[in-house]
């Protein structure tokens, strides 16, 4: 059984390379008095792979990862590092092979706050 639960370990262990947002860095929510900019992750879905002789397939993961900024410049400027960050060939975390890439992107305007959502599919074996 692989430990894809845990991907928002990887998650948050990528995302804080980000200069601008550090460990501003949240699973599901943020805080109200959170200081821009800053980051919100979760686990969208999970799917397991058809099983293999040995009993183990690969599981499917998509994660959402929504940026939050002031200006609309500094959100796009964060999103293209998610993206670059999160978007990897293989990558080994927490006894975990990871290949990720990126699926679908968004933007909206809510509450006085710029937001790009991004969206990736993660195949962790």
């Amino acid at each position: 059984m692989n430990n894809s639960l845990y991907i928002g370990g990887f998650v948050y262990n990528k995302l804080t390379n980000i200069e601008q947002t550090g460990t501003r860095c949240y699973p599901l929510i943020a805080e109200n008095s959170t200081n821009f900019p800053f980051i919100i992750y979760k686990r969208d879905s999970l799917e397991r792979d058809s099983l293999t002789k040995d009993g183990y397939g690969d599981d499917n993961v998509t994660v959402t990862i929504t940026v939050v900024a002031e200006s609309y410049k500094e959100s796009i400027d964060i999103a293209q590092q998610v993206r670059q960050l999160l978007t990897v060939n293989s990558y080994n975390y927490n006894m975990m092979k990871i290949t990720s890439n990126l699926t679908s992107a968004y933007e909206y305007f809510e509450d006085n706050s710029y937001i790009q959502s991004l969206s990736f599919s993660m195949s962790v074996s």
